[in-house]
């Protein structure tokens, strides 16, 4: 198990760790455009695709769920979270910018830590 995470979280496993609903895992899927690695029985996502839902989730909740930034910023995190699956006890900061003059950065203090504030 690597950041707390199993290899595969099922959709089951992504709503208990986010406090959501499956609609909310679903209709999140689909708009991050995630694939499941596995379908035989339930569907089940990657540890990158885990945490990208973990993300939106920890994001959402502090930023509104009609926020758009929120996916911007998880779309914007793909290499800090690989970069933070390698070091899950370690903080990543994942930035977004517009190409111009303004940074939106959002400092994640660890896997671990969202993990167990998603579970909290």
């Amino acid at each position: 198990m690597s950041a707390g995470l199993a290899r595969y979280s099922s959709t089951s496993d992504i709503c208990r760790m986010t406090g959501r609903d499956a609609r909310w895992c679903q209709r999140n899927t689909r708009t991050l455009g995630l694939a499941p690695e596995l379908t035989l029985g339930e569907r089940q996502w990657g540890r990158a695709d885990t945490t990208k839902l973990l993300l939106l989730g920890a994001l959402q909740s502090r930023l509104g769920e009609r926020s758009p930034t929120p996916f911007r910023l998880v779309a914007a995190a793909i290499d800090a979270i690989d970069k933070a699956l390698e070091n899950p006890s370690l903080p990543t900061l994942v930035s977004m910018g517009d190409g111009e003059d303004m940074t939106i950065s959002v400092l994640i203090p660890s896997i671990e830590a969202l993990i167990a504030g998603a579970t909290a």
